[in-house]
This record gives structure tokens, sequence and C-alpha cells, in this order.
């Protein structure tokens, strides 16, 4: 069972290697560490997750072990629940496992270690941290959470478009779909091709402990 920790107590992305290269120099003699993820970059979490209303875009984690064998003993969890800016849709299906607070979602990894992940929701969560666990270890903080639908209506549509346009040049995360730092007419046109894209529950407030037939895990 996934095991949340302290979040205050682990490195930063910037100091992951850093942190890797100390576990490494701990476990090298320790049989038990070919049996726990390791953080990155010996898992593959990406920096950057794109999220639509619609739940189309996947977001995909990779863990492996010290020895770089796929790991899949355990829970992969997502967890958002710093970001107070980003509006949660009910999931009403799939093979997520939601947290008791209704703000970090698990999946179990296949046999390669891959887990996937096709979240709906959107808002602003550029101020907050996510940051992504298995069993227990921190694996990784990723650098921003970059939704389509901007305005937090769980629709993408013309409101949307107008203020990633109206950021055209900036160094906006919030609005950086690719992650190459600067908001181009490549990130509207990334918005573009989702245009019209709702949550069936766009025109009702979303809240944390209403993501549908999800079962719990953490009491």
């Amino acid at each position: 069972m996934a095991r949340l920790m302290n979040r205050d107590s682990f490195p930063s992305r910037s100091s992951a290697i850093t942190s890797v290269l100390v576990i490494l120099t701990a476990m090298t003699s320790d049989p038990a560490a070919a049996k726990i993820p390791m953080p990155c970059p010996i898992s593959d979490v990406p920096a950057l997750m794109v999220i639509c209303p619609a739940g189309d875009i996947e977001y995909k984690v990779v863990t492996r072990t010290l020895a770089n064998n796929p790991w899949s003993r355990d829970f992969v969890t997502i967890d958002f629940c710093p970001c107070r800016g980003f509006r949660f849709a009910p999931i009403a299906a799939g093979p997520y496992v939601m947290s008791a607070s209704g703000c970090s979602v698990s999946v179990m990894p296949d046999y390669n270690g891959i887990s996937r992940f096709a979240l709906s929701g959107g808002g602003n969560s550029t101020a907050d941290t996510v940051v992504v666990w298995a069993d227990g270890i921190r694996l990784c903080e990723l650098d921003a959470v970059v939704p389509l639908d901007q305005d937090g209506d769980l629709a993408v549509g013309e409101p949307d478009r107008a203020i990633v346009r109206a950021k055209l040049g900036s160094h906006a995360p919030e609005a950086d779909f690719d992650g190459d730092g600067v908001v181009t007419e490549l990130d509207v046109r990334t918005l573009e091709q989702h245009l019209g894209h709702v949550h069936p529950d766009s025109s009702t407030p979303a809240r944390a402990t209403s993501w549908g037939r999800i079962k719990r895990l953490w009491h």
C-alpha cells in the first residue's frame, strides 16, 4: 500500500541526481534495494504534466529498481494536495484509486513498470507543488502542471485561448505546454487542438470528494 511521507523531508528535482548518488552508495550492498523503486533519474518521471478536462492526455511514469529493472510491486501516486488553484474533475471510471483526502491519485504499474494517468481538470496551479511517489518513496517533484483549461471551468474554449495569447512571449509556466520556457504560437496551437473539449461536470462545481466510482485506498 502506498504510504505518503512528509514532503518537506525530501530534496527537490534540482538536487535529485545528488540524492540518488547518495542512495546508491548506501544501498549498493543491500539486497533489499533490488525490490524498491528508485527516484529520478533512474525512474522516468516527466517534469511537465499537461491536463485536458476531457482526460485525453496521457501522463506516463516508468518506475525502475536500482538494477534498472521494471518495478511494479505497489501503487504509484501523484499528490496534488498542495495545488489549491487546480480543479479536479470527477472521474467516472478507470483503474484509479483516490486517497481519502480526495487530492492524491494512484494506479498500479504494469509488468513493465509503466503507470498511465489520464486525468481531468483545469485551473492555475503553477505556484504549488506536485509530487510523484511510489511505495512511500518520493520519485520526483514536477516542474509544472499545465492545464489546457486555463480558467478552471472544465472546458477548453475561447476564453482559454485568449488567456494564452495574452501571455505570448512571456515565461509564464502555466501557459507553456511544451515546456520550452517561453509561451509561443506553438502553445496556442496545442490549446487549439483541444478547443471544445469539456468534462461532463463542466456546468457544475467540482468537489474533491465527488470523484464518481473511484474506490478509496486510505482511510
